[in-house]
């Protein structure tokens, strides 16, 4: 069997333990040399048609990004690819991502870190806790359910949107639809962005929602920046519709210098950096293994994405 690994999506030690766990299989690296492939290994960039065209023999694709918004899907499922995403790998860093944006902007810490240069012993009244304030998730998946699962330490009230009105564990309510969605926000202290960006999610927060909003809302986005409509944060932000936001994700990336986002203090950029850990090439490596090890076995592979 052959499996095109790319060099830029794994690191030359995970390659090396893949060969030697599976002595069996060519891996083969260089794309050029690997049209044969069975299986591909790789970041969403490469699963484009023009380019899987090249692969009449692929069977199963291992996408190793959760997110596959700029995979070609359709083309995928035309001709009967198994496609799997890495959704596990990144849900434990970036629910903690989510919390380290909350806790700066309800403690002032990025104030008081401002201050320490100048011995400046000033403290600023806390307005914000997340102890029994509702937390609204839109999406249900694993990134919104580690969140929901550490959200109940502090007792908060979880609410899920999503397009089924299914039971998910860790949530207390569900909410489907537009006007489910709108009444979701209107009952939110912190509204956090993690569902996967398609046509019906696209501009998801947009001054609609926003208007629903309380005033002390704050909005934190680890998706992908398509799904708010920009420039409808920017308006509920200088008008103060709501209290703040923490993005690691904006439209385009980078966001240039000049955007105004850059200039309200209540905000929270971070460089599309909240999959960074130093356990992510670790559970990377523990999912294509089991992957792996299941489709040598014609057994059920996790994350099949088969919407």
């Amino acid at each position: 069997m052959i499996i095109h690994v790319d060099q830029r999506s794994m690191t030359s030690e995970s390659i090396d333990k893949l060969a030697k766990r599976f002595p069996d299989i060519n891996f083969v690296l260089d794309a050029d040399a690997s049209h044969e492939a069975e299986a591909i290994f790789a970041m969403p960039y490469f699963f484009k048609e023009k380019r899987l065209k090249d692969y009449p023999h692929l069977k199963w694709i291992q996408n190793l990004a959760a997110g596959y918004d700029k995979v070609e899907m359709e083309y995928i499922r035309k001709r009967g690819i198994i496609f799997c995403n890495a959704r596990d790998v990144y849900s434990t860093q970036i629910a903690e991502d989510v919390f380290a944006k909350i806790l700066d902007f309800n403690r002032h810490l990025y104030t008081y870190h401002q201050q320490m240069p100048k011995g400046d012993w000033r403290r600023h009244q806390v307005h914000h806790e997340i102890a029994r304030a509702t937390v609204g998730i839109i999406g249900t998946g694993s990134i919104a359910s580690a969140v929901a699962k550490r959200m109940q330490a502090f007792e908060a009230t979880l609410l899920g949107y999503r397009r089924r009105n299914e039971p998910v564990p860790y949530f207390d309510d569900i909410y489907t639809g537009r006007q489910g969605l709108l009444a979701m926000l209107s009952r939110s202290d912190y509204v956090i962005v993690t569902a996967a960006l398609n046509d019906d999610t696209r501009h998801v927060l947009d001054d609609e929602a926003f208007d629903h909003m309380k005033a002390n809302a704050f909005v934190v986005n680890i998706a992908r920046g398509e799904l708010i409509d920009q420039d409808a944060l920017v308006r509920a932000l200088a008008s103060k519709k709501i209290a703040g936001a923490g993005l690691d994700v904006t439209t385009p990336e980078p966001l240039p210098p000049d955007h105004p986002l850059w200039q309200f203090e209540q905000v929270l950029i971070t460089p599309h950096a909240s999959s960074e850990s130093p356990y992510v090439h670790e559970r990377l490596d523990d999912l294509v293994h089991e992957n792996l090890s299941r489709y040598l076995h014609d057994e059920r592979l996790l994350n099949i994405i088969d919407e």
